[in-house]
């Protein structure tokens, strides 16, 4: 097989172990087995590519991060109003000021989390009805999931 065209069926192979990982339902084991190269393979192409992150991100809902930032501008606001009755000098208006519009901006964005399943739900429906054409699109997939995430990957 030419050069490129390995090279070519090794870039499909890793974007389709990519949409396997990304789902959460395999091991690496599995996905090696699935398209056919090893498990040691699979670890360098998720480690490269940031599987993780985009996994994790995936899997966090745009709620939970609010609730949670909702949790720590509580805590803070409750350690702020102590240091400012027992005398404190220090400004605090810019640091929850920060806080309050990270938690406004993240309330009215569209989570990754929500990308990755729209995104996933699109390929199963295109996978059903033209196979050859989800694995086109697979790429773009992976590579549009990257972006959005801010990985190289």
């Amino acid at each position: 097989m030419p050069r490129t065209a390995m090279a070519h069926t090794k870039d499909k192979e890793r974007t389709l172990a990519q949409a396997l990982y990304l789902a959460g339902h395999y091991t690496q084991k599995q996905i090696a087995g699935m398209v056919e190269v090893t498990e040691k393979t699979i670890g360098v192409w998720a480690e490269a590519g940031h599987w993780d992150k985009l996994r994790a991100a995936g899997q966090a809902t745009v709620g939970q991060v609010v609730g949670n930032m909702l949790e720590i501008q509580q805590a803070r606001t409750a350690q702020i109003l102590e240091a400012v009755r027992g005398g404190s000098k220090e400004k605090f208006g810019d640091e929850m000021l920060k806080m309050a519009k990270a938690i406004e901006q993240l309330q009215g964005d569209i989570g990754l989390s929500t990308v990755i399943q729209v995104l996933q739900e699109f390929m199963g429906y295109v996978g059903n009805r033209d196979h050859a054409f989800r694995g086109q699109l697979a790429d773009y997939q992976s590579q549009f999931l990257n972006q959005k995430a801010g990985t190289n990957g």
